[in-house]
């Protein structure tokens, strides 16, 4: 329904899009998923559904033992590396972080044993 101020939002294109689950401040979201051995864990789904970028990746390490997590998209995006403790600890640098719909962003962990969960900050383009 119109306001009388004008000032409703319009929405162009798919406002149910997995990246607008957890909009915050600047249109940042973030995303956790736990790691799951050596099995790859899709952040989003089989595939992304969104166009956006990849902002920042941190693991909390729930083991005492290191560890080194992979997130990848159709290439690496960030090696995350732990000491022999658990802790919080976030990538250094990040690379190839587009986030296409069709894609799909996935966490790999070095080992069995070793659980870890991973946060993934993104923003969503469109």
């Amino acid at each position: 329904m119109a306001q009388p101020n004008g000032l409703n939002p319009d929405f162009i294109g798919r406002v149910t899009a997995s990246g607008f689950d957890g909009s915050h401040g600047h249109g940042v979201s973030v995303t956790c998923v736990p790691t799951n051995g050596v099995t790859n864990v899709d952040v989003f789904a089989a595939t992304n559904g969104f166009y956006g970028t990849v902002t920042g990746c941190y693991l909390i390490n729930k083991t005492t033992t290191p560890l080194t997590v992979t997130l990848k998209g159709p290439a690496t995006v960030c090696t995350i590396q732990t000491g022999a403790s658990a802790t919080m600890i976030g990538a250094i640098t990040l690379s190839n972080t587009a986030i296409t719909p069709t894609g799909t962003l996935v966490v790999v962990s070095d080992a069995v044993g070793k659980d870890a969960f991973v946060f993934v900050t993104y923003q969503v383009v469109r």
